[in-house]
């Protein structure tokens, strides 16, 4: 079996002159800004050695409620940017943003490829654990990045010690979970925000099923999650995502017969499980690393 490389490709013919030629694939923009690209809906991926379109966007994970069309991508400035630099700027900032860490944005890039083809071909156990690998990616990243605009080295320390702190702490993902209740308190529209999975478009008993593993399996867990069954939904404050991922993933890939674990087989396997985390995941995952992309171009 070949191995196969995926390339990040225009998803429209995009007429001279509507948008910023930095945002371009063809300028070859810094990995960020290929990410937010991604997320925003507004490129395909590739087969670079057939040439077959192997991930076609559809959505905008970033802002659900805003398509893009081929005329409107300089709208993803907008998400980074509260005024929009001018060319010129931009490409200076492009420049410098194309060389802070590089390494990690591409690794990133690679990992989100994979992960919105798995979604793209219906294989969302396997989506799950790119999910995962992305958030152990930045789950150090993110907060060192955010600090390193701090000018008030005062604040700086007190806030990788709360982050860092008791070493010995032991658990997947720890520091990203740390950092996000720490900036739960920072960021009131964060710390306010729930992610929602919706039951309401599953078949059968298959909602009902769900319900109940999720009160025996996560609930003990993650006590801030809250089912909804009247409205058919499962809501998570943005700050506990991380918790709840690491649980999900703990409570689905180990079945050590002393721990509560999900019954795969009462809800039709791991399938339908991801299929309706998996898409929400992508929009919170979206949401975070915007403010990330803020905070390394704004270090540029």
């Amino acid at each position: 079996m070949p191995v196969v490389k995926l390339k990040i490709v225009e998803k429209f013919e995009v007429p001279p002159g509507s948008c910023s030629p930095s945002l371009l694939l063809d300028s070859d923009p810094p990995e960020i800004i290929k990410i937010l690209r991604l997320l925003s809906g507004t490129a395909h991926l590739r087969n670079d050695e057939t040439d077959e379109i192997l991930y076609q966007a559809q959505k905008n994970f970033i802002n659900p409620g805003d398509d893009i069309t081929l005329d409107g991508i300089d709208r993803i400035l907008d998400y980074v940017f509260e005024d929009r630099p001018t060319e010129p700027e931009l490409i200076a900032l492009f420049r410098k943003a194309g060389i802070l860490n590089k390494g990690f944005y591409i690794e990133v890039l690679a990992e989100l490829g994979f992960l919105l083809k798995s979604v793209g071909d219906g294989k969302f156990t396997e989506s799950f654990l790119y999910i995962y690998r992305i958030l152990e990616r930045i789950s150090v990243a993110c907060p060192l990045i955010y600090i390193s605009n701090e000018k008030d080295f005062r604040t700086a320390y007190s806030f990788l010690s709360s982050i860092y702190e008791d070493k010995k702490a032991q658990g997947e993902l720890i520091m990203l979970q740390r950092f996000l209740q720490h900036y739960s308190g920072l960021n009131d529209s964060f710390a306010g925000a729930t992610l929602d999975f919706s039951l309401a478009e599953l078949e059968g008993d298959l909602a009902i099923e769900l319900i109940d593993e999720f009160k025996t399996i996560i609930v003990p867990e993650v006590k801030s999650l809250v089912i909804d069954e009247e409205n058919g939904t499962i809501s998570v404050p943005f700050k506990d995502v991380g918790s709840f991922v690491v649980t999900v993933r703990n409570r689905t890939f180990h079945n050590l017969g002393a721990r509560a674990n999900f019954n795969l087989s009462r809800i039709g396997g791991s399938e339908p499980l991801f299929a309706l985390l998996v898409p929400t995941l992508i929009y919170w995952f979206s949401y975070v690393f915007v403010d990330f992309a803020k905070w390394q171009i704004s270090k540029a």
